[in-house]
Order: C-alpha cells, then sequence, then structure tokens
C-alpha cells in the first residue's frame, strides 16, 4: 500500500521531534479508511418523530445525509487544492484576492475565505464547464455562509439563492445543487440530488472533510464531539487549540445543525430561504430588545429554542459527555438560536413618570450597546421592503407587529405624561433624537406590516 511505504519513511523524522509514530500512523489509518464509510441509520432513527408531524408526514424519503466522504482520494484532494491556490494566485481583483491573501496562501496554507470562494465559482474552467454541461443534469452552485445564527448574505445574495433554488425545484430535469457552506471557522458542502421531474423529493449528501459524526448527537453532546477531537490531537503531540478556537469550533457544530435543518425544509418546499433569512435578523433583534427590557417585566417570559422537526431532542449523556458539558455554559451556544414570545404585554402596562423615564433609559442603553435605529432599517425595514410581508414567517409578522405597536403607544405616554420639556431637560437632546429616530423607523414599519405588499394584494384578487 502506498500510504503504509510512506510511512516507514517518517519514524526517525517523527523521532527526532518527539512525535509519537505510532500513535500517528493509527490515527491516519483510521481516518482513511473513515473516508469509505458512511453510516445514514441515525437518520431513519431522527426521522420517525418527524414522521409524527402531520407536515412531514409525506417525507417518508426526506433526505439521505452521509457524514464522510465515499469516494474522494487524499491525492486528488491536495491536486485540486493546489490547482484552487493557483486560480487565487493569479487573480488581478483585490476585492477577490488581495496582496496579504496571496503571501498568506503561498506561505501558510491559510483556508480559503469566502471572497476566494466566490471568485473560483465565478472563473474555475472546470466548475463553468460543470455548470454550462451539455447533459441532461441542471447543476447549481452557491455559497452558503451562516454563523451565530446569522445568515451571512446581502438582500440580492438571498433574491439570487431563492431563485436558484425554485428553478431547482420545479424542473423537469435531473439536477444537483451544491452548496458550500461556510459556518464559523469549517466549510462544509451539501449536495442536494432532484431526480427527474418538477417538485421530486431530493436526497442529501453531505461532505464534510472533519469527518465528524455529530448530526446524530443531542445539543448537550455537541460539547464533547469536540472536546473528544482536542483531546486526540493531544494524544499524538499535536499543538493544542486555543480556547477561542475551540469555542468556535463548537458553536461551528450548532450552526451546522441548524443550517442543515433550514436547508432540508426549504429543497422540500415547506418554507422558502428568505422567511429564514428574515426571521434571524427579526429574532436577533427582539431577543437584545428582551435583553435590556427584561427589568420591566412583572412576569417571567424566558427565552426559548424552538423544537427541532429532525433532531433528536434528549439521548442520556456519558461521563465524558457529562464532564465537557460541565466545562461551557450551554446557553451561550444556544442564545444564537432563541426566540422570543413577543406579545409585549408589559410595555402596555407602563403608566407612571418613573415607570417611562426608566423605559427610556433602557431603550437608551439597547440603541447605543447594540441596535442604532439605522442597524434595525437595515436588517428588518429594508427586509420587509424587499421579500414583503409573505417574506416573513406570519408569526414572526405577529411579533413584529406587537413590539412596533408598543413601542408607539409607549412613545404617546411619554408625550402625555412626561412631557417633551421635561424629558428634553432630563435626558438631554441627543438622547431624545436618537429615541426620535427609533421611534420613526418603528413608525414606518409598523406601516408597512400593516398595509400588503403589491404581490400580497395581487394573490389576496386571485383567492
Amino acid at each position: 500500500m502506498e500510504i503504509e511505504t510512506q510511512f516507514n519513511q517518517l519514524p526517525k523524522e517523527m523521532e527526532k521531534k518527539s512525535i509519537d509514530y505510532n500513535a500517528v500512523k493509527d490515527l491516519v489509518l483510521m481516518l482513511i479508511s473513515n473516508v469509505t464509510n458512511t453510516d445514514n441509520d441515525w437518520l431513519q432513527d431522527a426521522l420517525k418523530d418527524t414522521m409524527q408531524d402531520e407536515d412531514y408526514a409525506q417525507d417518508k424519503q426526506l433526505l439521505s445525509i452521509n457524514e464522510t466522504i465515499d469516494n474522494l482520494k487524499i491525492k486528488r484532494f491536495w491536486g485540486s487544492y493546489q490547482r484552487n491556490i493557483k486560480i487565487l494566485i493569479n487573480c488581478t481583483n483585490h476585492a477577490y484576492v488581495n496582496k496579504t491573501d496571496k503571501k498568506t496562501l503561498v506561505e501558510d496554507s491559510s483556508p480559503l475565505e469566502r471572497n476566494h470562494l466566490r471568485y473560483l465559482l465565478m472563473k474555475d474552467d472546470l466548475i463553468l464547464q460543470l455548470v454550462n454541461n451539455s447533459s441532461h443534469i441542471e447543476v447549481f452552485l452557491h455559497p452558503m455562509l451562516y454563523a451565530f445564527g446569522l445568515f451571512q448574505h446581502s438582500i440580492d445574495q438571498i433574491k439570487d439563492l431563492e431563485e436558484d433554488i425554485l428553478r431547482f425545484r420545479s424542473t423537469e430535469k435531473e439536477a444537483v445543487f451544491s452548496l458550500y457552506i461556510g459556518a464559523v471557522n469549517h466549510w462544509i458542502n451539501l449536495i442536494i440530488h432532484k431526480p427527474p421531474g418538477a417538485f421530486q423529493t431530493p436526497q442529501f449528501y453531505l461532505l464534510d472533510s472533519s469527518n465528524l459524526k455529530f448530526l446524530d448527537k443531542v445539543e448537550e453532546q455537541l460539547i464533547e464531539v469536540q472536546e473528544k477531537r482536542c483531546r486526540r490531537k493531544a494524544s499524538i503531540g499535536l499543538k493544542p487549540s486555543s480556547q477561542f478556537m475551540v469555542k468556535m469550533s463548537i458553536h461551528s457544530l450548532f450552526d451546522q445543525r441548524r443550517i442543515y435543518e433550514i436547508l432540508v425544509d426549504v429543497f422540500n418546499g415547506k418554507s422558502s430561504i428568505a422567511q429564514y433569512y428574515c426571521s434571524s435578523f427579526t429574532n436577533n433583534i427582539l431577543k437584545q430588545f428582551h435583553m435590556f427590557t427584561d427589568s420591566l417585566q412583572t412576569e417571567p417570559s424566558n427565552l426559548s429554542v424552538p423544537k427541532s422537526r429532525m433532531f433528536a431532542q434528549s439521548k442520556p449523556l456519558s461521563e465524558d459527555e457529562e464532564k465537557s458539558l460541565a466545562k461551557y455554559d450551554l446557553s451561550e451556544f444556544l442564545y444564537p438560536f432563541k426566540q422570543v414570545e413577543g406579545d409585549y404585554k408589559y410595555l402596555k402596562k407602563l403608566s407612571s413618570k418613573e415607570d417611562l423615564l426608566n423605559f427610556f433609559d433602557l431603550i437608551q442603553t439597547f440603541l447605543s450597546s447594540c441596535q442604532r435605529p439605522q442597524h434595525i432599517e437595515a436588517d428588518i425595514n429594508r427586509n420587509v421592503h424587499s421579500f414583503g410581508i409573505e417574506g416573513f414567517f406570519k408569526n414572526d409578522i405577529g411579533k413584529l407587529t406587537n413590539w412596533t405597536q408598543a413601542l408607539l403607544d409607549a412613545d404617546e405616554k411619554i408625550k402625555k405624561v412626561v412631557g417633551q420639556g421635561e424629558l428634553l431637560s432630563q435626558k438631554g437632546a441627543q438622547n431624545v433624537r436618537l429615541f426620535e429616530q427609533l421611534i420613526a423607523v418603528v413608525r414606518q414599519l409598523n406601516s408597512k406590516l400593516q398595509k400588503p405588499s403589491l404581490l400580497q394584494k395581487f394573490r389576496n384578487c386571485l383567492s
């Protein structure tokens, strides 16, 4: 075996550097063996509960996710890597590859960045030949950037993606959709295959260079997946990752699980990618608002993570999993996916001058610490303008309607109970102006939520 021959030349060199040759050899041979393994049994178990969901009852052949690459040779991988590096080095557009990028790609073998991927998808001749093939199979390629529960795309990029997903699902031809997923600090490739015929149930294939098996785990077990990998690195004498990088890798596991669930939902036609895009920004702003105004609530209103319809919810933990879980705050990794109830009844109860001025101070902290009015306008108002109300989940529209109306009502109370003069005297012109900017954004948003878009009006006429 070629691998064995190459290993036989290494012992003396590794001994000089105090590296355990046998441990490295066993690990690498194990990983090479894993490259040809697939394990989809976990998915059938995971889908048993899903099948009880009325919306998913028809998806008995929902997907098939492979957690290991089954036909990509290591030699071919590195040959492809070097070829990609050469294309990037020859790039003359600094918006995609700058001088620093080129230096680190050559000297440090640094990982490919987002702009590098976009450039390769536009300029790589092999990729262009694949997309423009003369066979009966349509091919779609897209980056999918998702980190900390948020999509890392512009509105135009989401529109392009949504258009291609619809084309993929509706074409009568056999089709393949390749998504290059960037999740915090790791790249993964998700391949979706649709047989001939429009709106056929697709199959999903996950290609992950890490070979980590975690999709059959519950949330409490994910930390041990990464901790086990760290222990393995230490056992063969490799430099340990920093605590920061370990945390980022754990975040990546949580983000990967979430984006897989989103994509399965979208490619099966249950929801649109725009709805998930808008939802991520809507809930991000609302839960931050919740945190800063939580002290006003007389009744507990906890943030919660929506129940997964695809992954297991609970499993007994092993001793190692318990130990790893105790080392971290699980809520840190769950926070990006948490949502609020969104009724805002506690704001409607504000009436006294003291309560209203306290509310004003909390809003100032919210605005100055994390969400300026222009950020709210960019993340929510523009999404409503671009995708319409139908581009949002109904539940999110309800939350936004309640939130904007509660803020408008609070503004009216402040004007009547406190008065503009006293507010300026106590809080200062700059703070009052910032609050007024928020109310202007909220009023505009509230108006859009109450008035259906042209597309919705057209649909109403048809019905």
